[in-house]
């Protein structure tokens, strides 16, 4: 693949998240009221895209996964490293107790930071914040997925537990490739839960 062949093949997925960004905070924001965003001097500084997440499929808002399914982008490689990662993994399972499951989960799908505001605790504001709302909500059970050092840190300090953990160096892609080996100082993605 030449240089301009794969500019325009990024931007294509650059254009297709974007899209489905939009339509993601759109309905999160408007409809369930349940992201968040930091500012600092009328600039956003941080953000916490949340979505509620029902045990009823039929009630859940269209995925990322959705959207891509029937491209043949890149995003599709990490969709299938998610899916083994998620692989024995029922959100909707309280912690302490195998035998009792919840009708709906706040899944904090992503938390950015500015730069230069990184360490002034607005990962932790916006993470009680989406937990007060999830309690609102009357929802008990809050869970994440983090694919860093950094982030795995900030929910482990919130109290959030760890489900399952997989490495970037032990996971083969369906052709048998280890696409994500070797991405220092990142080490795996893990999944979190909370209970409330």
């Amino acid at each position: 693949m030449d240089f301009s062949s794969y500019t325009s093949t990024l931007e294509s997925e650059c254009k297709l998240f974007c899209k489905f960004i939009k339509i993601l905070q759109f309905l999160c924001i408007m409809i369930f009221q349940m992201s968040c965003l930091a500012f600092h001097q009328n600039e956003i500084v941080g953000l916490c895209l949340n979505k509620i997440a029902f045990k009823d499929a039929s009630k859940n808002i269209v995925s990322f996964e959705d959207v891509v399914k029937d491209q043949n982008i890149f995003m599709n490689k990490i969709l299938e490293f998610m899916d083994v990662v998620y692989e024995n993994v029922d959100l909707f399972q309280e912690e302490d107790n195998d035998s009792i499951t919840v009708d709906k989960v706040l899944l904090l799908h992503m938390i950015c930071v500015s730069e230069d505001f990184k360490g002034h605790g607005i990962s932790s504001k916006m993470m009680k914040w989406s937990e007060t709302q999830a309690k609102s909500q009357d929802i008990t059970l809050l869970s994440a997925e983090t694919t860093g050092i950094a982030s795995a840190k900030i929910f482990q300090n919130a109290g959030f537990q760890k489900v399952k953990e997989l490495s970037y160096d032990d996971y083969q892609d369906p052709n048998g490739e280890k696409i994500f080996a070797n991405l220092d100082p990142h080490k795996s993605c893990i999944i979190w839960k909370k209970q409330i």
